[in-house]
């Protein structure tokens, strides 16, 4: 039987996810790191990168910028243990907002995790989206697909 995060990656780092409840649980019990934000409560990308600093306690220096992002999530893809879950909720009343930024922030997510696969390191990036016609560009050259439990 193929493990969770195995099969999840399989299509890329980043999944869209109805309900990421029963993965975040899993991932949790098979020691990554997952950190949630709620996506949806950020009007601008400004507000998305505060939201990331709080849930992944970034010191005061971040830079709250795309770069910065990039280099943080490196420090965890050379990090240790098995990986980090990033769950960006509602990220569909984000994306209407700040549809660039969006996809941008995505992109960040795949290169890094990426890297992280190099080191034996597993990033995941649940996009949970209440809008089953949600779709992205591809990211890092992987198409973002639903995870569709089963």
């Amino acid at each position: 039987m193929t493990e969770l995060d195995t099969a999840l990656l399989a299509d890329g780092p980043v999944a869209l996810v109805a309900d990421p409840g029963p993965v975040v649980r899993w991932l949790a019990g098979h020691g990554y790191r997952v950190h949630r934000i709620r996506a949806g409560d950020c009007r601008t990308g400004a507000d998305l990168h505060a939201a990331l600093a709080h849930a992944l306690d970034l010191p005061e220096g971040y830079g709250r910028n795309l770069d910065a992002l990039n280099d943080v999530l490196r420090s965890y893809a050379l990090g240790a243990g098995p990986g980090l879950a990033l769950v960006l909720d509602r990220y569909d009343a984000f994306a209407r907002r700040d549809r660039a930024t969006a996809q941008a922030v995505l992109e960040v997510f795949a290169g890094q995790a990426r890297l992280g696969l190099l080191h034996s390191r597993r990033l995941l990036c649940l996009v949970q989206s209440d809008d089953p016609g949600l779709a992205f560009d591809p990211v890092g050259a992987s198409p973002v697909t639903w995870h569709r439990p089963g």
